[in-house]
């Protein structure tokens, strides 16, 4: 069972990964809209399981961000011909 801080801490982590992870999405979908589509429709079935997990879903949330940010990035380098972030550089940075 997680604690409150414990919560609020995931809760962070996963607003922070979404808003990259969004940002990367549009980015992705001016340059190649399909596979912005297929990821997009990832991250809607993602946010669908974490709704139904409630709170203790929260990590698993994050986690399944992390992986579609990795996933929306190397497509970025694909279509930029490998001028793009890497994957582990499209990490946001926690401060």
């Amino acid at each position: 069972m997680h604690t409150a801080e414990e919560r609020t801490q995931d809760g962070t982590d996963a607003v922070r990964e979404y808003v990259a992870l969004d940002r990367a999405l549009r980015r992705l979908e001016a340059k190649d809209p399909g596979q912005s589509a297929v990821l997009r429709l990832q991250l809607n079935r993602a946010r669908a399981t974490y709704l139904k997990a409630g709170p203790q879903g929260e990590q698993t949330y994050t986690e399944l961000l992390v992986v579609l940010h990795a996933a929306c990035a190397s497509a970025l380098v694909e279509v930029e011909g490998g001028s793009g972030p890497t994957a582990t550089d499209a990490r946001p940075v926690n401060r």
